[in-house]
């Protein structure tokens, strides 16, 4: 799921669209108003995506990333934390299955 699918607005969707958004989304998931125990999860998840969308430099590193080529060659995707994008201390990727090539060892799914 991408970070404009959490918040439900479209990757051209303007700063006021994403504000709305989550302001909607956050008040949907707060846990003071949501008794679901998925909800917190849910909040994490939509500040975060918030935290990325409303920042011009963060989400053109991350429209970067998600438009990348090889998610759309069939070639394998490596999975990373949208923190890992921006942290500069990128520790490697995460997933269950690891596939080795060119001396490198990454995860893929």
């Amino acid at each position: 799921m991408t970070l404009y699918e959490i918040l439900g607005v479209p990757e051209d969707a303007k700063p006021e669209e994403i504000r709305a958004a989550h302001r909607a989304k956050a008040k949907l998931y707060h846990p003071d108003r949501n008794k679901d125990p998925k909800a917190l999860e849910m909040m994490k998840a939509v500040n975060e995506a918030y935290e990325v969308l409303s920042d011009s430099t963060k989400r053109a590193k991350y429209d970067a990333f998600l438009h990348r080529p090889a998610a759309h060659m069939g070639m394998p995707v490596i999975i990373i934390q949208v923190e890992d994008i921006f942290a500069g201390g990128f520790s490697g990727p995460t997933s269950s299955a690891t596939t080795s090539g060119f001396g490198w060892t990454f995860n893929t799914f």
